[in-house]
C-alpha cells in the first residue's frame, strides 16, 4: 500500500559558475521558482581556478605523505599556482621598490604577457621571471604603453 507523498526531495546538481555565484541563493531561487522551496543541504567544491578535485590530497593520504617527510611533493609554488594570472615583467628599479611595497609605475614594466581588464590581478615578475607579488593594474593593455607617468600598478601581496 502506497504511503502519503514524500513531503521533501533532495535534488544534485552541478553548478559551473564565476567567483561571486551564491550557490545557496541559487537553490533558494529555484525553488522559489518552481513553487517548492528549496535550500542548500551540502556543497562540494569540485574545481577552484585550474585545480580539480582529483588534484585534491585526503587527509589520510596528507598523513601519510607528513610520515615520510613528503608533503612538499604535493605542495604547488606560488609561482605555479598563479600562472592563469596575466603577467607584467617589470625592470630592476621596480624590483627593488616592490621589496619595500612601492606600487609599480607603468613606464617601469618591460613587458606585458596575457590579456587583463582595468582593475585586475595581475602577476608582477622580475625580469629573470621570478614572482615578486600580485597587483592590481587600473588600465586595459592597450592603455599600458601610452600611460601617463603617474600610472601605478598596486600592490595587494608582495612574495619576496
Amino acid at each position: 500500500m502506497a504511503g502519503p507523498p514524500p513531503t521533501t526531495m533532495d535534488v544534485t546538481f552541478d553548478v559551473v559558475c564565476s567567483k561571486g555565484t551564491y550557490v545557496r541563493t541559487l537553490c533558494a531561487d529555484i525553488g522559489e521558482a518552481l513553487g517548492v522551496g528549496g535550500h542548500l543541504a551540502g556543497l562540494e567544491r569540485r574545481r577552484a581556478g585550474r585545480f580539480g578535485i582529483e588534484q585534491a590530497v585526503t587527509l589520510d593520504e596528507l598523513g601519510k605523505l607528513a610520515e615520510r617527510e613528503a608533503v612538499e611533493s604535493r605542495l604547488s609554488s606560488p609561482a605555479a599556482a598563479l600562472t592563469d594570472l596575466p603577467a607584467l615583467r617589470v625592470d630592476e628599479r621596480a624590483v627593488q621598490g616592490i621589496q619595500h611595497g612601492v606600487a609599480v609605475p607603468a613606464m617601469q614594466v618591460l613587458k606585458a604577457e596575457g590579456t587583463w581588464a582595468a582593475g585586475d590581478r595581475v602577476r608582477l615578475l622580475a625580469p629573470d621571471g621570478r614572482l615578486l607579488a600580485i597587483g592590481r593594474i587600473p588600465c586595459a593593455p592597450e592603455a599600458l604603453g601610452q600611460a601617463a607617468s603617474g600610472l601605478a600598478i598596486k600592490l595587494e601581496k608582495v612574495l619576496v
